[in-house]
Formats: structure tokens, C-alpha cells, sequence
């Protein structure tokens, strides 16, 4: 997802990271309260997945062969003199395609290394246009 208008306005650097096999920690459940789940996200502009791990608790299920990598920081520029201002939402579109590129870059890096075959892609989407997408689909 792009970096959030917060994040630009603090000017705190963005650290990607990729984190291989994460996916096996947990069964995730996309439909299970997912009318409250999607109006609270686009209030907070968080994610909130619900998963089960290891016997249906929160407790991950054994997984071998996690590995973390992680990139360079990208710089968001500095912090405005007015708090309340909005960033330029040509930087933050800068800086989300900066990230993007970096975790594609992170997952080339490191794919064969966590046992990925060489052809695999990361494919990122973005959530409106995945959203879209899913319309579409639903419509055919």
C-alpha cells in the first residue's frame, strides 16, 4: 500500500522489508467480518487481518526457513513547518513507487535463497485497483 499522508508529514523514513514463508504462520480469513473489518481499515488506513495460527489460537504454526530481508531506508524528505499540512501527493506517489521497487529488488535478491523458484515474481497491487478488479470479475 502507498506510504500513508502521516508518514510523509513526520518525515520518518520508510525501512522495506520482505519477510519469505510468512504466509505459512497463519490461515488467514478474508471474508470473516469483513463489512466491519473494511470501514474500520478505511478509517484507521490500517490492515486488519484476522488469522488463526497453530490449533485455530493466535500462536504462529512451526514454520522452517523464515527469512527477513531487509533494504535500504528510503528517505521521505524533511518534516513541514506547518503540522497540519497536506503532503504533495507527487511525493507520496515518489516514495510508494520507490518502496514498491525496493521490495521487488528485496525479492529478487533473496528469492532462491528462501527456496522460491527462479521465475517467481512479486506481483504488487495496488488496493483500489485490486478492489476494481475483484468487481469485474464478480460482474463476468
Amino acid at each position: 500500500s502507498r506510504p500513508t499522508p502521516s508518514t510523509c508529514r513526520h518525515g520518518a523514513h520508510i525501512v522495506p522489508t520482505y519477510t519469505f514463508h510468512l504466509n505459512d504462520t497463519f490461515s488467514f480469513h478474508y471474508h470473516f467480518l469483513k463489512g466491519p473489518r473494511l470501514a474500520l481499515q478505511r478509517m484507521t488506513q490500517v490492515c486488519i487481518p484476522i488469522t488463526f495460527g497453530r490449533w485455530g489460537t493466535p500462536l504462529p504454526k512451526p514454520t522452517p526457513g523464515l527469512l527477513v530481508a531487509i533494504g535500504e531506508p528510503i528517505r521521505v524528505p524533511p518534516k513541514p513547518a506547518d503540522p497540519s499540512a497536506k503532503p504533495d501527493e507527487a511525493i507520496v506517489d515518489q516514495i510508494h513507487q520507490k518502496y514498491v521497487e525496493a521490495l521487488q529488488k528485496l525479492f529478487e535478491e533473496f528469492k532462491l535463497e528462501a527456496g522460491y523458484a527462479g521465475d517467481r515474481k512479486l506481483e504488487v497491487l495496488d488496493a483500489p485497483e485490486a478492489e476494481r478488479e475483484k468487481r469485474k470479475s464478480k460482474k463476468n
